[in-house]
């Protein structure tokens, strides 16, 4: 009966001692090195991203993905670049354009 006793304190312990240090709760490191997911999601280090249960896709920001229409209504960028439209040129960092080509 003894022996039952322990062998059972035993088992709690170790399965205690293994949630304890399970990756998905420890915390992660506040170091800002960003890494993409396969989700296109930037995330700030490689043990967040392993946190979040995903695959790298490749070191660094992700690239931004920007929907825009296929009008053509071209602006000029404060950049001097002539953009089709206003939506390609704010996906491209420009928030300041006029109406018209360059």
């Amino acid at each position: 009966m003894d022996i039952t006793v322990v062998l059972c304190a035993l088992s709690l312990m170790s399965v205690t001692v293994r949630s304890l240090s399970d990756p998905q709760r420890d915390p992660c490191p506040d170091d800002l090195f960003p890494v993409c997911g396969e989700d296109n999601k930037t995330y700030r280090n490689e043990c967040e991203l392993e946190k979040a249960g995903v695959d790298i896709a490749h070191e660094g920001e992700c690239a931004r993905v920007c929907k825009c229409p296929k009008n053509l209504r071209p602006v000029c960028g404060e950049n001097g670049i002539t953009y089709n439209n206003e939506c390609l040129a704010e996906c491209e960092g420009v928030m300041q354009y006029e109406n018209g080509p360059c």
